[in-house]
């Protein structure tokens, strides 16, 4: 509801604003009478909002109109003040009135007509001020963002037809950057968004200055900016100011008594004269090369190449594809057997996703995971899968099957800084889940990568009741140190060793040395990729006993998994191998 509109009457004499209440009775406004400027000044303090108009008696004991007006025009600079004076004759006079801040004077005794009239006037001004003003929030929450004050999406591409306009009636160049900040999310999520909110601020600020005051830079949402270089004669012109916003958004930033620091990923799209483009695909070029530029290990920028880039444009499709997927319920979850090789037990299940695409068919993980590689809808897939595993594992222990099952968890998703919250909430779903049935894989390069803060993800699964297995063991820069500074459960080997053991003496020695390391450190050994009999035979001769692979099963439906182990035993050479002690 709207504030009324208030107008502010000071006269000494109680007479004369009676008489003034009385001409202004019809007027759309709220009087407020006072009868000095003690009272005057109290009044304005009280109020929330300066009156529409102030008339105000001259001659009046203690405080006189033009002290008044003085002290007035000191807190409200643009409210109108008419005096009242019985010698508006005098130049002199009126020359003061007009030095303290009077519009107008009327001459007291006063024209009851001329009073109403004059009064109408400044009332209907002050509306028109008012509706500038609103029109000015509007156009401020329309065009600009709320948060850093920078032009929004709507004004950078009004900016940039209008730039393009002029490029295509003369000539020259201009360069759209997209900037989006690497890691900014874990800002927020363990500083909170108040320091988050600081940061773009600041962050904003080093952008700009970063660029010609000429140039645009706007904000479109999140983390993401968006630049506008104008009159640049070719792409080299743009690498300077490229630079300069590498080099800004690295720098640290102190927000109470925090340092922080990230870096920025940049893509960089560009217009010229007669190009059949609008302004839509050039945000889109810019969004994709930025993309590219993250991809390739961030800090860094990419130019728009169309025949390179269009092969970034079908990933980015099949991303969307994915992300409707997960929300058509596309997906679904396949399991691998683990056995004990020698006494057929079946100890695990591998979860691994699958795909039915509603025009492909049923399609295996390399067919889309590398797309969502390092990608936010990776981690979103990650929570699915965690999820129906655990629902999975439930449903198998009331049905009597007591088994294990191993989830594979990507780097992206496991460096998220609520993996664990999230892990937590998934199990107290299931609060009557054995504990010890849930093992997590992690790739071996994910696991050195950070020693420290893996070895912590480690421990705290490990007190939920989950081991860690260690995946693709050998592919990596497998080493003692990692092995005696990780505390882990399982080592699996790596299916490309295990599959040309039989053939190549050098993939046997690592085989051999990787179970021998698996017993000297204490850690349960799987082997991955079990294709012919002779393996498993080999496998169980050097102290291996736990295998996974096509020989044994193949990746079949949950529901498939009671019957197959009813029905499978191991081979007879597998039972009477000798085994290592």
């Amino acid at each position: 509801m709207n504030n009324p509109i208030k107008i502010l009457i000071v006269d000494d004499v109680p007479a004369n604003l009676i008489a003034i209440e009385a001409v202004l009775h019809e007027v759309e406004a709220t009087l407020l009478l006072v009868e000095s400027g003690e009272k005057a000044l109290e009044v304005l303090m009280s109020e929330n909002e300066c009156p529409a108009l102030i008339i105000l008696d001259v001659h009046m004991p203690a405080m006189d109109g033009f002290e008044l007006a003085s002290i007035i025009r000191q807190r409200y600079k643009h409210v109108p003040i008419i005096f009242l004076s019985a010698v508006a004759t005098d130049i002199n006079h009126v020359h003061k009135g007009y030095e303290t801040g009077a519009v107008d004077f009327i001459t007291k005794p006063f024209n009851s007509m001329v009073l109403c009239a004059k009064v109408r006037v400044f009332l209907e001004l002050h509306r028109y001020r008012l509706q500038s003003l609103q029109l000015q929030e509007i156009e401020k929450l329309a065009f600009y963002d709320p948060l850093t004050k920078l032009p929004n999406r709507r004004l950078f591409v009004d900016r940039l037809n209008q730039s393009m306009a002029r490029i295509d009636r003369n000539a020259g160049m201009l360069a759209v950057l997209l900037i989006d900040l690497d890691g900014f999310k874990l800002i927020n999520d363990v500083y909170g968004h108040e320091i988050g909110d600081q940061f773009l601020i600041l962050i904003s600020q080093k952008i700009k200055c970063s660029v010609r005051e000429t140039d645009t830079v706007a904000r479109l949402g999140g983390d993401e900016f968006i630049v506008l270089l104008e009159g640049i004669e070719g792409q080299e012109c743009a690498q300077y100011p490229i630079h300069n916003i590498l080099k800004s958004c690295s720098e640290s930033i102190t927000i109470n008594n925090l340092t922080l620091k990230l870096s920025a990923s940049i893509g960089a799209s560009s217009f010229v004269k007669n190009l059949d483009i609008d302004a839509s695909q050039i945000i889109r070029q810019a969004d994709q090369s930025m993309y590219i530029a993250k991809k390739s290990g961030k800090n860094q920028f990419h130019w728009f190449d169309e025949r390179y880039d269009n092969l970034a444009n079908g990933e980015n499709e099949m991303i969307a594809q994915i992300i409707s997927g997960i929300d058509r319920n596309e997906f679904l979850m396949y399991y691998q057997p683990i056995v004990n090789m020698k006494s057929g037990e079946l100890l695990a299940v591998e979860a691994l996703i699958r795909w039915q695409h509603p025009i492909k068919g049923l399609l295996q993980p390399a067919a889309f995971l590398p797309f969502i590689n390092m990608h936010p809808v990776n981690i979103e897939l990650g929570k699915w899968v965690i999820r129906k595993v655990l629902e999975q594992l439930y449903r198998w222990q009331l049905s009597g099957l007591s088994i294990k099952a191993h989830i594979n968890v990507d780097a992206i998703h496991i460096s998220q800084s609520d993996f664990l919250d999230n892990l937590k909430h998934s199990l107290s779903l299931y609060p009557q889940l054995e504990k010890g049935k849930v093992e997590i894989e992690i790739l071996e390069t994910t696991a050195i990568s950070n020693l420290k803060y893996t070895n912590k993800i480690i421990n705290q699964c490990q007190s939920l009741g989950i081991s860690v297995a260690i995946d693709d063991f050998g592919t990596g820069y497998s080493s003692l140190t990692y092995l005696k500074n990780l505390s882990f459960n399982t080592i699996k080997i790596d299916r490309s060793f295990v599959s040309d053991m039989t053939n190549n003496t050098r993939d046997l020695a690592i085989v051999e040395s990787v179970i021998i390391l698996a017993r000297a450190f204490n850690k349960d050994i799987v082997a991955e990729g079990v294709r012919t009999i002779e393996q498993g035979k080999l496998l169980l001769q050097l102290g291996c006993e736990v295998g996974q692979g096509f020989l044994i099963a193949k990746p079949m439906p949950a529901e498939n998994i009671e019957k197959w182990s009813l029905e499978w035993s191991p081979f007879d050479e597998w039972l009477g191998a000798p085994c290592m002690a």
